[in-house]
């Protein structure tokens, strides 16, 4: 019996696996295009498909061409963010419903760069 209890389990294990997702995509400067290494993306859940009960939001961070993929996620409806220090967040950015062994690739997310202002400020005259 302890040979075939193994031997049992492992179509749920696959079943479970052949259940998840995956979203791919890529984040980039949105004044120059240029890719954003270390950028982190966040997906979080909104609404269940198929009564998942696995964690609500995933994350990861883009590598050195700005891209990002997250695997093992449950079946479900998920809003993509993405972050970095230097740039404004890019919140929502979209709305995504993953089906049970989903593949969503090319989602691409934009992040603005902050404002600076630099210069001199006037010097004071002298009045007479």
């Amino acid at each position: 019996m302890r040979r075939t209890l193994p031997l049992l389990l492992m179509p749920l294990a696959l079943a479970a696996q052949d259940s998840r997702c995956i979203v791919e995509g890529m984040v980039a400067n949105a004044a120059t295009g240029e890719a954003l290494h270390r950028a982190v993306v966040t997906l979080r859940r909104t609404g269940s498909v198929s009564g998942a009960s696995g964690p609500t939001s995933y994350t990861a961070s883009t590598d050195p061409l700005g891209k990002f993929a997250i695997a093992e996620i449950d079946p479900g409806i998920y809003l993509l963010s993405a972050e970095r220090n230097g740039f404004a967040p890019a919140r929502d950015t979209a709305r995504i419903k993953l089906d049970r062994g989903q593949k969503s690739t090319g989602q691409m997310v934009l992040l603005t760069p902050h404002a600076v202002i630099t210069g001199k400020s006037p010097t004071k005259t002298a009045s007479r």
